[in-house]
């Protein structure tokens, strides 16, 4: 499956949990902003600075496009699915430290 058709219920999570996973990221200390960032990094790395700021600030993708930020991807479709990777990521990398959920 390619990573734009994957939904979060094919990466695992129950009904409502990526909300709260959303919310979480809002709030990040250093540790978890740095392994937020790593997993960005590990899903793509050449959009990793645009997953890792929509993901942390909760900004929408078009937004990011509105405010001139340079967008290394071909359409919002991917983008979104590197977002449901990364997040997918960040909740491994939680439950491999024990801090998910939190």
């Amino acid at each position: 499956m390619r990573t734009r058709e994957a939904t979060y219920a094919d990466y695992g999570f129950k009904e409502g949990e990526d909300r709260q996973l959303k919310q979480y990221c809002l709030d990040l200390e250093l540790p978890d902003k740095l392994l937020l960032l790593q997993c960005a990094h590990e899903c793509n790395p050449m959009i990793e600075d645009d997953l890792f700021y929509s993901i942390s600030k909760g900004v929408a993708f078009q937004i990011l496009a509105r405010k001139g930020i340079d967008q290394n991807y071909k359409c919002h479709s991917d983008v979104y699915g590197y977002k449901r990777k990364t997040l997918a990521l960040f909740k491994s990398a939680l439950q491999a430290c024990g801090r998910y959920p939190f």
